[in-house]
Protein backbone atom coordinates (compact mmCIF):
# COMPACT_ATOMS: atom_id res chain seq x y z
CA UNK A 1 0.00 0.00 0.00
CA UNK A 2 2.88 2.31 0.63
CA UNK A 3 3.92 1.99 -2.96
CA UNK A 4 0.52 3.14 -4.19
CA UNK A 5 0.63 6.08 -1.81
CA UNK A 6 4.07 7.15 -3.07
CA UNK A 7 2.90 6.90 -6.64
CA UNK A 8 -0.13 9.10 -5.95
CA UNK A 9 2.02 11.70 -4.20
CA UNK A 10 4.40 11.84 -7.18
CA UNK A 11 1.56 12.25 -9.66
CA UNK A 12 0.01 15.00 -7.57
CA UNK A 13 3.30 16.86 -7.33
CA UNK A 14 3.83 16.66 -11.10
CA UNK A 15 0.32 17.95 -11.85
CA UNK A 16 0.69 20.83 -9.37
CA UNK A 17 3.95 21.88 -10.95
CA UNK A 18 2.20 22.88 -14.21
CA UNK A 19 4.59 20.95 -16.42
CA UNK A 20 2.80 18.41 -18.55
CA UNK A 21 4.53 15.07 -18.96
CA UNK A 22 3.42 15.09 -22.65
CA UNK A 23 5.17 17.72 -24.79
CA UNK A 24 3.01 20.11 -26.82
CA UNK A 25 2.75 19.52 -30.57
CA UNK A 26 4.67 21.73 -32.98
CA UNK A 27 2.72 24.04 -35.32
CA UNK A 28 1.61 22.55 -38.66
CA UNK A 29 3.31 25.32 -40.63
CA UNK A 30 6.64 23.73 -39.72
CA UNK A 31 5.81 20.73 -41.98
CA UNK A 32 4.24 22.65 -44.92
CA UNK A 33 7.45 22.61 -46.97
CA UNK A 34 7.89 18.87 -46.47
CA UNK A 35 4.32 18.17 -47.58
CA UNK A 36 4.59 20.15 -50.82
CA UNK A 37 7.87 18.50 -51.85
CA UNK A 38 7.07 15.00 -50.69
CA UNK A 39 7.06 12.28 -53.38
CA UNK A 40 4.28 10.57 -51.45
CA UNK A 41 1.91 13.54 -51.36
CA UNK A 42 -1.44 13.07 -53.09
CA UNK A 43 -1.99 15.20 -56.13
CA UNK A 44 -5.07 17.34 -56.22
CA UNK A 45 -7.51 16.63 -59.00
CA UNK A 46 -7.35 19.26 -61.70
CA UNK A 47 -10.53 20.51 -63.27
CA UNK A 48 -11.03 19.21 -66.80
CA UNK A 49 -10.21 21.83 -69.38
CA UNK A 50 -12.90 22.84 -71.81
CA UNK A 51 -11.56 22.04 -75.25
CA UNK A 52 -13.38 22.61 -78.46
CA UNK A 53 -13.37 19.74 -80.91
CA UNK A 54 -10.97 20.09 -83.79
CA UNK A 55 -12.29 21.41 -87.07
CA UNK A 56 -11.47 17.99 -88.56
CA UNK A 57 -12.73 15.80 -85.71
CA UNK A 58 -15.21 13.97 -87.95
CA UNK A 59 -13.05 13.82 -91.11
CA UNK A 60 -10.86 11.08 -92.56
CA UNK A 61 -8.70 10.61 -95.65
CA UNK A 62 -10.56 8.71 -98.36
CA UNK A 63 -7.95 8.94 -101.11
CA UNK A 64 -4.49 10.25 -101.79
CA UNK A 65 -2.32 10.57 -104.88
CA UNK A 66 0.56 12.49 -106.39
CA UNK A 67 -0.43 14.45 -109.55
CA UNK A 68 2.04 16.62 -111.52
CA UNK A 69 4.41 16.82 -108.53
CA UNK A 70 1.58 17.99 -106.26
CA UNK A 71 -0.25 16.12 -103.53
CA UNK A 72 -3.93 15.34 -104.14
CA UNK A 73 -6.01 14.44 -101.08
CA UNK A 74 -9.68 13.51 -100.87
CA UNK A 75 -11.38 14.11 -97.49
CA UNK A 76 -14.74 12.74 -96.26
CA UNK A 77 -16.70 13.06 -93.05
CA UNK A 78 -17.68 9.96 -91.09
CA UNK A 79 -21.39 10.56 -91.74
CA UNK A 80 -20.60 11.09 -95.47
CA UNK A 81 -22.27 14.52 -95.48
CA UNK A 82 -19.02 16.29 -96.39
CA UNK A 83 -16.61 15.46 -99.17
CA UNK A 84 -13.94 17.65 -100.77
CA UNK A 85 -10.50 17.47 -102.36
CA UNK A 86 -7.31 19.44 -101.86
CA UNK A 87 -4.65 19.85 -104.54
CA UNK A 88 -1.22 21.11 -103.59
CA UNK A 89 -1.14 23.76 -100.88
CA UNK A 90 -4.13 25.74 -102.19
CA UNK A 91 -6.87 26.51 -99.65
CA UNK A 92 -10.35 25.07 -100.03
CA UNK A 93 -12.54 28.19 -99.93
CA UNK A 94 -15.68 26.41 -98.74
CA UNK A 95 -14.08 25.00 -95.57
CA UNK A 96 -11.07 27.32 -95.21
CA UNK A 97 -8.74 24.32 -95.03
CA UNK A 98 -5.36 23.87 -96.69
CA UNK A 99 -3.03 20.89 -97.00
CA UNK A 100 -0.03 21.42 -94.72
CA UNK A 101 1.88 18.18 -95.36
CA UNK A 102 1.60 14.52 -96.30
CA UNK A 103 3.48 11.81 -94.38
CA UNK A 104 3.83 9.04 -96.93
CA UNK A 105 4.04 5.42 -95.77
CA UNK A 106 4.74 2.21 -97.67
CA UNK A 107 2.08 0.37 -95.64
CA UNK A 108 -1.43 0.43 -97.07
CA UNK A 109 -3.67 2.89 -95.23
CA UNK A 110 -0.90 4.25 -92.98
CA UNK A 111 -0.19 7.50 -94.87
CA UNK A 112 -1.30 10.51 -92.81
CA UNK A 113 -2.26 14.03 -93.83
CA UNK A 114 -1.89 17.24 -91.84
CA UNK A 115 -4.45 19.96 -92.59
CA UNK A 116 -4.31 23.55 -91.42
CA UNK A 117 -7.07 26.06 -90.79
CA UNK A 118 -5.69 29.37 -89.64
CA UNK A 119 -3.31 28.57 -86.78
CA UNK A 120 -4.95 25.23 -85.95
CA UNK A 121 -3.71 21.95 -87.44
CA UNK A 122 -5.25 18.48 -87.56
CA UNK A 123 -3.78 15.08 -88.40
CA UNK A 124 -6.01 12.82 -90.50
CA UNK A 125 -5.71 9.12 -91.25
CA UNK A 126 -7.51 6.67 -93.48
CA UNK A 127 -10.70 5.06 -92.18
CA UNK A 128 -9.68 1.53 -91.12
CA UNK A 129 -13.06 0.07 -92.09
CA UNK A 130 -12.69 1.35 -95.66
CA UNK A 131 -9.11 0.11 -95.92
CA UNK A 132 -9.86 -3.42 -94.69
CA UNK A 133 -13.35 -4.06 -96.11
CA UNK A 134 -14.06 -4.66 -99.78
CA UNK A 135 -16.05 -1.82 -101.41
CA UNK A 136 -19.42 -3.66 -101.55
CA UNK A 137 -19.23 -4.61 -97.89
CA UNK A 138 -18.32 -1.02 -96.92
CA UNK A 139 -21.32 0.35 -98.84
CA UNK A 140 -23.64 -2.17 -97.22
CA UNK A 141 -22.21 -1.41 -93.78
CA UNK A 142 -22.88 2.34 -94.19
CA UNK A 143 -26.43 1.75 -95.41
CA UNK A 144 -27.15 -0.65 -92.55
CA UNK A 145 -28.04 -3.56 -94.81
CA UNK A 146 -26.28 -6.34 -96.62
CA UNK A 147 -24.63 -6.11 -100.00
CA UNK A 148 -27.09 -7.09 -102.72
CA UNK A 149 -26.35 -7.93 -106.30
CA UNK A 150 -28.40 -6.17 -108.94
CA UNK A 151 -30.31 -8.73 -111.02
CA UNK A 152 -30.90 -7.82 -114.64
CA UNK A 153 -33.75 -9.82 -116.22
CA UNK A 154 -32.89 -11.99 -119.20
CA UNK A 155 -34.31 -11.14 -122.61
CA UNK A 156 -37.65 -12.80 -123.46
CA UNK A 157 -36.19 -15.26 -126.00
CA UNK A 158 -33.81 -16.60 -123.33
CA UNK A 159 -36.36 -16.61 -120.52
CA UNK A 160 -37.21 -20.33 -120.67
CA UNK A 161 -34.65 -22.67 -119.21
CA UNK A 162 -35.19 -25.30 -121.90
CA UNK A 163 -33.65 -23.06 -124.56
CA UNK A 164 -30.39 -22.79 -122.69
CA UNK A 165 -27.84 -25.52 -123.25
CA UNK A 166 -26.73 -27.42 -120.17
CA UNK A 167 -23.12 -26.91 -119.18
CA UNK A 168 -20.76 -29.76 -120.10
CA UNK A 169 -19.68 -32.11 -117.35
CA UNK A 170 -16.25 -31.28 -116.03
CA UNK A 171 -14.02 -34.22 -115.21
CA UNK A 172 -10.96 -33.81 -113.07
CA UNK A 173 -8.04 -36.16 -113.28
CA UNK A 174 -5.86 -36.63 -110.24
CA UNK A 175 -2.20 -37.22 -110.81
CA UNK A 176 0.27 -38.18 -108.13
CA UNK A 177 3.07 -35.68 -107.61
CA UNK A 178 6.48 -37.36 -107.63
CA UNK A 179 8.57 -36.61 -104.59
CA UNK A 180 12.36 -36.57 -105.10
CA UNK A 181 14.25 -38.99 -102.87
Amino acid sequence: MSRVFILLVLCASVSEGGDSPVPASLPKERYAGMITHSPFALTTATAPTQTQPSFAADWFVSGIARLNDEDFVSIKSRDLSTQFSLIGRAENRQYGVALASVNWSDAVGKTTVILSKGTETARLEFNEADVRNPPQAAIAQRSGGTAKATVIPAPAHLASNSALPSPPEIRKRQLPIPVPR
